[in-house]
């Protein structure tokens, strides 16, 4: 619903998937390989146009429909499958920032935080656009993990968002990151570090010859997350509940810190073992450098901007899944538009 004008407006929005993977041991009797490939594409329109939030309102919308080579990696595992390294072009989100609970939902920030998506000169190796770089895992015990990646700093070529483009170390520095944690059947705990080798501009700071002063772009995130009830009759029946908070320099970027929140539960009703109720809610808070400068030209600056979701994840085949989804977003920086709902059904098709 649109409340510039109270008209009820709609927007398809299309995914498609396409992956390969191949067993090097298998194949080639290379023990301990994988070959991993991913196409994507994207279509359709832009929610987020009229609702103008500043976390956005679904994890598929893009600026530019294209088809794209999304990932394209080769793995290798190491000492009975405890480490393993892996190159290639790579997904940061797969493995980085992630946790169970938070997955089901579709407002973006529930995937990757607010305050690191919007980092980087094209953001970083996420949805929509990888960069090339490498990961290694170590999984010390069954239980405690750390990864490490380092990354192309600008993911493909933001003067060409149509297609794959590729292009190493050509500007923008580095991107490292590392997380480790512990996880389980009964949830996880875990801390990530973030840092670009490459400096940015300050938002309001300049030099003596009026420059902006350069900066580091750095930052961090915890993940918690817990089941609190399991059915007797099914370990995988319960409720969850997480929370998920990030740090960004607020001295370069918009957001100053995210959070998240949110319970989900599977199996709420009898014989429906697989479905997932969720409700969660994404706040980012505005840093005061990005506050004074919306506010010297003339815009919105608000503190922070909530988003409300419940979802409902309805797995009616083994093929398909259909998922209506109901958000409310207030406070955010539009003049115009300081509150919106956002009601929409996703439909998922695999096979």
């Amino acid at each position: 619903i649109d409340p510039a004008d109270g008209k009820k407006k709609s927007v398809y929005l299309g995914n498609i998937d396409a992956k390969l993977t191949v067993d090097g041991g298998r194949a080639f009797q290379w023990p301990g390989s994988t070959f991993f490939l991913y196409v994507l594409n994207n279509n359709g329109g832009r929610p987020n146009g009229v609702v103008r939030t500043a976390q956005g309102v679904d994890n598929i919308e893009v600026e530019t429909a294209t088809t794209k080579l999304y990932q394209a990696w080769y793995q290798q595992q190491f000492f009975g499958e405890r480490a393993s390294a892996l190159l290639g072009l790579y997904y940061l989100n797969s493995e980085f920032y992630v946790n169970d609970a938070s997955a089901p939902f579709i407002h973006p920030a529930f995937g990757i935080g607010s305050e690191f998506a919007q980092t980087g000169v094209n953001g970083p190796s996420i949805f929509p656009v990888t960069s090339f770089g490498a990961r290694f895992r170590l999984d010390i015990t069954p239980q405690i993990y750390w990864l490490w990646a380092v990354l192309d700093g600008v993911p493909g070529d933001p003067d060409k968002p149509h297609g794959t483009h590729v292009e190493v170390g050509k500007d923008g520095g580095w991107l490292l990151a590392t997380e480790r944690g512990t996880k389980s059947d009964d949830g996880k705990l875990g801390l990530g570090i973030w840092h670009y080798t490459e400096r940015f501009d300050d938002l309001v700071d300049t030099d003596a010859a009026g420059n902006p002063v350069r900066r580091l772009n750095q930052g961090f995130y915890l993940i918690a997350e817990r089941q609190l009830t399991r059915a007797a009759e099914d370990s995988a029946r319960g409720l969850r509940a997480f929370v998920r908070l990030g740090v960004a320099s607020p001295d370069i970027n918009q957001f100053e810190n995210a959070v998240q929140i949110g319970v989900t539960y599977q199996g709420l009703f009898p014989g429906r073992g697989d479905d997932i109720v969720g409700f969660g809610i994404a706040r980012e808070s505005n840093g005061d450098k990005f506050r004074q400068v919306a506010s010297a030209a003339g815009e919105a600056a608000p503190t922070y901007e909530d988003a409300y979701e419940f979802t409902y994840r309805a797995r009616l085949a083994n093929w398909l899944v259909i998922q209506p989804d109901v958000q409310y977003v207030r406070n955010h920086g539009d003049p115009v538009v300081m509150r919106a709902t956002i009601v929409g059904v996703r439909c998922e098709l695999s096979w």
